[in-house]
């Protein structure tokens, strides 16, 4: 899961560094060739990436099931297809938990991810949700 936020997205391109994002760091300025499973109860996106070098990556978003739990894609904003060809500027990560409280049974996780690219911002939520006693998070293979 990463650990930074990039707080400043619209900073000029010219002499811009990524910060320790490690998705940033791995695949700053590297073009979106292909976008599988982004769309509403996902349980599992493909981003295929090619590099400056001209090398291919995919990044693989999804949860890895264990019991009690259940993490999918609930919101996508944009449209995905515009992105294709896309230069990555910058990926972000947002998380907002709502532990279980006398009003609820359970837990609540979403999980928000904002990629800027050359052709506008493509976002989407996953929402994560368990008795409590299980992880809602996303994991990310690459």
């Amino acid at each position: 899961m990463l650990t930074d936020i990039i707080n400043n997205i619209n900073k000029e391109l010219k002499g811009f560094e990524p910060d320790n994002n490690i998705l940033n760091k791995k695949h700053f300025l590297s073009t979106i060739t292909k976008i599988q499973g982004l769309f509403t109860n996902s349980e599992e996106i493909l981003i295929t990436l090619k590099n400056l070098n001209g090398n291919t990556t995919t990044i693989k978003f999804y949860h890895e099931q264990d019991c009690c739990e259940d993490v999918v894609v609930d919101q996508v904003d944009n449209l995905v297809e515009r992105h294709i060809g896309a230069t990555i500027y910058a990926i972000r990560e947002k998380v907002s938990c709502d532990e279980e409280t006398e009003e609820s049974d359970g837990s609540n996780t979403w999980t928000f991810y904002d990629i800027e690219t050359s052709k506008g911002r493509l976002s989407f939520r996953w929402h994560g949700s368990s008795n409590g006693y299980y992880s809602e998070s996303v994991d990310i293979e690459q």
